[in-house]
Order: C-alpha cells, then sequence, then structure tokens
C-alpha cells in the first residue's frame, strides 16, 4: 500500500511539473480583500483610469492574470499562452496606471472567464474579469460592468511584458 502510494504521489508531481512546463498551472486565489478604495459614481460613457488611486511606489505589489485554457483559442499572440503570468514590476505597473484608461458601457461579456488580480501587501484590492483575444480587449467587474479601452494597444502592450509562472500551484 505505501509503495503504491508513493508511486501515485510521483505520478501526480510528474504530471503538475509536465502540464507546468505546458503552459498549464493550478492557481488558488485565496487572498483576503485588502483595503479597496472607494468606487467613484461613474455612469455609461464616462472614461475612468481604475488604477488612479493606487500608490506603487509604496508598499508590496504582485499583479497577476489567470487565464484558462479556453481562453487560449481567441488569445492574442503576443500573450503567452500560458495559465498564469505574473509581474511585481513597479514601472509596469506605473505604466499601467498611465495608460489604462476605459470608458464605460454598463455592457456585459458573458464570457470573460481571464481574471486580473492586484494584490497590495498579499492582499487583493483589485479584481477584474480580463479579455485579452486577438481583437478584443475588455476589463469587467461587478462595478463598473464592461469597460473598454481607449487606447486598443495599451493592455496588450503592458500585458505581453507580464511574466510565466512556472510553479505547478500558485497560491495568492
Amino acid at each position: 500500500m505505501k509503495r503504491a502510494l508513493t508511486i501515485a504521489g510521483g505520478i501526480i508531481i510528474l504530471a503538475a511539473i509536465f502540464l507546468s512546463e505546458k503552459g498549464y498551472n493550478i492557481v488558488v486565489p485565496v487572498s483576503q480583500n485588502g483595503d479597496i478604495l472607494p468606487v467613484l459614481k461613474q455612469k455609461s460613457g464616462d472614461t475612468i483610469n481604475v488604477f488612479s488611486q493606487f500608490d506603487f511606489t509604496k508598499d508590496d505589489w504582485v499583479a497577476y492574470i489567470v487565464i484558462p485554457s479556453s481562453d487560449f483559442v481567441d488569445l492574442n499572440s503576443q500573450i503567452p499562452h500560458r495559465t498564469c503570468l505574473k509581474t511585481t514590476d513597479r514601472n509596469l505597473m506605473q505604466k499601467m496606471k498611465r495608460e489604462w484608461r476605459f470608458k464605460i458601457t454598463q455592457g456585459d461579456v458573458a464570457t470573460v472567464e481571464s481574471v486580473f488580480y492586484l494584490l497590495k501587501n498579499g492582499k487583493t484590492v483589485f479584481r477584474s474579469g480580463i479579455v485579452l483575444d486577438a481583437h478584443n480587449q475588455v476589463l469587467q467587474n461587478s462595478v463598473y460592468g464592461e469597460m473598454m479601452p481607449v487606447d486598443k494597444n495599451a493592455m496588450i502592450n503592458t500585458c505581453r511584458e507580464f511574466r510565466n509562472v512556472y510553479w505547478p500551484v500558485v497560491v495568492f
């Protein structure tokens, strides 16, 4: 029995490593919500900067993009086909703060499966669905609904700089 469990454990570990090398991770977002800043009242057609109230020069910041394999089919070719992408680069986050401006449509993209997480000191301060398709980029969350980027290249240009995560299991 002990030998069977050892063999099964070894197979599971090898499978996890193999899948991780192929771009698949198991992602477990368990972080608590941190000090999420108050939402400014907006209406359809308004242009907003969702990161304007964040100071990326202080504290410990990390951003993740979690992409299910079902989104790989239409994923923009500049974005790595990985389940989990990550950045801790403060300059990249400052670039997001400057360039990610969105027009609120208050629409709804029914099939948003990929998720963008922003963590400050290990706690989630921003979470949104994200679409990074070849012809369509969108952020969508329960506060603003669908948000279309003002600059259609800004999201792709930033997200392509996120780094691949190679750990088989990613917990944040």
